[in-house]
């Protein structure tokens, strides 16, 4: 009698410990807010400070060039830490290109054709400090910090062996002597419903001008208190 006295005590001890935990612990979600944007930015700033051929064709001398530039395509990534600071990531990519074919050179019925590219890559953790909490339209002050890769690609091609040691050649380099990437900016997202805005920024460190479209998700944190 005593033994299940004893068994009967201590499983209504288990209950009512376990019943007490249950009640004390309180589940508490936080909404955190992600947003991602794409845009294109301009001007690709090494166009500025160096000379670009227009694409033109010189029939009497029997050259043509073509210009090619795609400016700044870039994609960021934003984790908001509360309602004015966020963190996140940035990518930029740029390329020119410069195609020239010259015909009737060295000597006549000769072709060379020659092609220059240059690519830069941009890779930045920004931080941001949101300058309202209005929901629909939200301005804002950047700064970030990162690296800077610069690729060159060459290729000459001719059908003349006499002028030159290969019929094709190809030269492949990067030039990173400072490969820091700085962006300080300002700018603004708004929203034109729930998850979708228009983003819009201006800086210095990669494009002057930047815009498109911005993306809002959210995810909650669960967080259990005793």
């Amino acid at each position: 009698m005593k033994k299940i006295i004893v068994i009967v005590l201590g499983l209504a001890y288990c209950f009512t410990s376990n019943a007490q935990d249950t009640l004390t612990i309180i589940k508490l979600a936080k909404k955190k807010i992600n947003i991602i944007d794409v845009y294109y930015g301009y001007p690709f700033i090494d166009d500025i400070f160096q000379p670009k051929p227009q694409s033109k064709t010189i029939a009497e001398a029997g050259h043509t060039i073509k210009y090619k530039n795609t400016n700044h395509f870039g994609c960021k990534y934003d984790y908001l830490i509360d309602n004015s600071i966020s963190l996140g990531l940035e990518y930029t990519f740029a390329q020119r290109e410069v195609n020239a074919e010259s015909y009737n050179y060295p000597k006549v019925s000769d072709t060379l054709i020659s092609n220059f590219k240059l690519s830069r890559h941009r890779l930045l953790l920004k931080f941001t400090a949101y300058l309202n909490k209005n929901k629909n339209f939200n301005p804002y002050l950047c700064f970030g910090g990162g690296l800077r890769m610069t690729y060159y690609n060459q290729n000459l091609n001719s059908n003349n062996k006499c002028y030159f040691d290969k019929i094709s050649f190809a030269n492949n380099f990067e030039t990173n002597s400072f490969p820091i990437a700085i962006r300080f900016g300002l700018g603004f997202r708004w929203f034109v419903s729930k998850h979708i805005a228009i983003n819009t920024e201006i800086g210095i460190g990669g494009p002057l001008v930047q815009a498109g479209l911005s993306y809002k998700f959210t995810h909650h944190k669960t967080q259990k208190q005793q």
